[in-house]
């Protein structure tokens, strides 16, 4: 990475990270505080930029549908697997490519067949994306 990676104090390596870095192209780090997950990874302005100097909506994109999934699987008695089949995203503000970006995921209702999920990225305590998904939750095969 051409900036310097400060990962902030209460942040380790998530065990998810390998596949969040193949997809995101940045390591995946995670806290866990009062039994609420909390996620985070650093952006790269070569890596995550686009032309306007923000971090590019499909890199958001693509890291809250990871890290929302990732959510879902890792709740007590998780489905054992899971396909996203509705993703909002709303671009609240500018994310600023370099910067690390906190990932607060919220698992709204779960039903026999879907789970509603929603989640925030911000630079600190300041929310520049939000999203909301359903997750279905696919049935092995029998």
């Amino acid at each position: 990475m051409s900036n310097s990676v400060l990962i902030p104090p209460k942040f380790i390596e998530s065990k998810y990270s390998s596949s969040f870095e193949q997809f995101v192209g940045s390591k995946l780090y995670e806290y866990s505080v009062d039994k609420e997950w909390v996620y985070g990874f650093q952006t790269d302005v070569n890596r995550h930029q686009n032309q306007g100097g923000s971090i590019h909506g499909g890199v958001l994109m693509t890291a809250i549908d990871h890290i929302l999934a990732m959510h879902i699987l890792r709740q007590p008695n998780p489905p054992t697997r899971i396909a996203t089949i509705q993703l909002n995203s709303y671009f609240v503000s500018r994310g600023v490519a370099g910067k690390f970006v906190v990932a607060r995921p919220k698992i709204i209702r779960k039903t026999r067949d879907v789970i509603f999920v929603e989640g925030s990225l911000l630079h600190g305590n300041y929310e520049f994306y939000f999203a909301r998904g359903i997750w279905k939750i696919v049935q092995s095969d029998k």
